[in-house]
């Protein structure tokens, strides 16, 4: 058995003419597999911080958050022209990154 969500389930287990078996199982988050975007960057212009600014979490392969985390999460420019300016390194908060002051500087 397999499962990759974070959750509560019930497990029922049957055989033709008896009386079938439930189980309630909480399925744990994994262990940190990478970090995904939760919110996009939006209103990009050279110079100005983005006004609305990128928010990251840390996730298990499942896609869950993983709220013990305090993972350092860096933020760089990988293609275009300029430099990524403001605060690039944000921890985690409960899984949670946010950042507050990026803009791209021409």
């Amino acid at each position: 058995l397999a499962y990759d969500k974070a959750e509560t389930v019930t497990l029922t287990f049957a055989s033709s003419g008896l009386v079938s078996a439930t189980q309630q199982l909480t399925v744990a988050v994994g262990s940190p597999a990478g970090v995904v975007v939760r919110t996009q960057v939006g209103g990009a212009s050279g110079g100005t911080a983005f006004s609305t600014q990128p928010v990251v979490v840390v996730a298990d392969a499942g896609g869950n958050v993983v709220v013990p985390s305090t993972a350092t999460v860096t933020a760089s420019l990988s293609s275009g022209g300029g430099t990524l300016g403001g605060t690039t390194v944000a921890t985690a908060s409960a899984g949670v990154a946010t950042f507050s002051d990026l803009k791209i500087d021409l």
